[in-house]
């Protein structure tokens, strides 16, 4: 999935929202573990029902999967 920034973006737990936000930045870079790349996302916070302090900040997720999260239309 190629992200670009403005697309808002979800992480689910439990069929419920639990980390939303909008895509600031998105890039890739060599991954240290393996062969390959890893995604990295810039995400101005929305949502966070774990971490409520992180709300309305830039947050750096490395190794983002896009296999968990996803964009919401």
């Amino acid at each position: 999935m190629e992200l670009k920034p403005g697309d808002i973006v979800a992480y689910k737990q439990d069929g419920k929202s639990s980390i939303e936000g909008v895509v600031v930045k998105h890039w890739k870079e060599p991954n240290p573990w393996e062969a390959g790349t890893i995604d990295n996302v810039d995400l101005f916070v929305t949502l966070d029902t774990s971490w409520p302090s992180k709300l309305h900040r830039i947050e750096t997720f490395r190794n983002f999967s896009t296999q968990v999260w996803e964009v919401k239309k």
